[in-house]
């Protein structure tokens, strides 16, 4: 008798989840309809041995694993477009092309580029800063941490979270990947970019520019290092 593997196909509009949610409910009625196969194969294959039937058994409950993750998958990666899309608004279709080359140009999932740009953005919006100028410089800071990381020989996760930390005023995570972060060095960069005038406290938007401007400035040797070393085991994996 032969059997045909299961196939689950998982398409339409990521906005609002509708294909997500839709493939979430497939999922549950074909993991019932397998318990229930299970049952018959059982039955079926007593005669052959015990081993066959559990064999296949657990090959279907390793199916529904399978299925189960990439429909997760799916579902996060849904999650992050639609945070894209209300933190850049008219500049989320720029971000989203982005993150799909995102695998091969910096070692992240699509998902793992979107959700990082996206909060990024978020910061640097809350510092005050214009969509325009909060896109652009999420994708850097995003395309950096991959870099960080390769240079560093450390996580993607480690170099998003120590920038994060560094544009938020935490200058202590920046110093493991050599960047020298402090108020003296932002005011005179804040300075040498025009945006302060050398009087009282940097504000939140001079900040955010100035620690962007050091953080470029101080990673100057690492910047390119995951393109240059993608053929490595470690960028490669």
């Amino acid at each position: 008798m032969a059997m045909s593997g299961p196939k689950v196909t998982i398409e339409g509009d990521w906005r609002g989840g509708r294909a997500v949610k839709q493939a979430q409910s497939d999922l549950s009625i074909f993991e019932r309809n397998v318990q229930g196969f299970n049952s018959t194969i059982s039955k079926s294959f007593l005669g052959i041995g015990a081993a066959i039937a559990a064999g296949l058994g657990a090959a279907a409950y390793a199916a529904i694993t399978f299925t189960k993750d990439a429909i997760g998958a799916a579902s996060n990666l849904a999650e992050s477009q639609s945070k894209v899309s209300v933190v850049f608004g008219d500049q989320a279709r720029i971000v989203q092309e982005w993150a799909k080359s995102s695998a091969l140009a910096f070692g992240q999932t699509e998902q793992q580029a979107l959700e990082a740009a996206g909060t990024y953005g978020n910061l640097f919006q809350a510092f005050g800063l214009t969509r325009s100028a909060a896109q652009e410089m999420s994708m850097t800071m995003v395309e950096l941490a991959a870099d960080l990381a390769s240079f560093n020989n450390t996580s993607i996760d480690d170099a998003i979270e120590a920038l994060r930390s560094g544009l938020s005023g935490e200058t202590e995570p920046l110093k493991r990947f050599g960047i020298a972060l402090n108020d003296n060095r932002m005011k005179a960069e804040a300075l040498a970019l025009g945006i302060y005038d050398g009087v009282g406290a940097l504000t939140a938007a001079q900040k955010a520019q100035a620690a962007y401007a050091v953080i470029l400035n101080d990673t100057k040797l690492a910047q390119g290092d995951f393109e240059r070393t993608s053929d490595g085991l470690a960028n490669t994996m």
